[in-house]
């Protein structure tokens, strides 16, 4: 990564030596750097929000269903015969 005063250029680490079978160099104007890192940060928040969510669901789900088996199987039914 260079860093100029209005870009940002990111190179490819490479073993390479051979100029011509070399990847470009990618430039990223520094407002468009800090808008998508903004955005990936926004996007990582949401997802994490999800997940805990997701993961919160479950161990709800999973601890009914260990206090509740004969609800559990009368639910299990009830779903396979809306599925048919």
């Amino acid at each position: 990564m260079r860093i100029n005063t209005d870009e940002i250029e990111f190179v490819e680490l490479s073993w390479e030596s051979d100029p011509a079978k070399m990847k470009a160099a990618v430039k990223v104007a520094l407002e468009d750097f800090r808008r998508l890192v903004g955005e990936v940060e926004r996007l990582t928040h949401g997802f994490m929000s999800l997940q805990k969510k997701f993961e919160s669901r479950v161990r709800y789900k999973k601890e009914w269903e260990d206090a509740n088996p004969v609800g559990f199987k009368a639910w299990a039914a009830y779903q396979a015969m809306l599925s048919n």
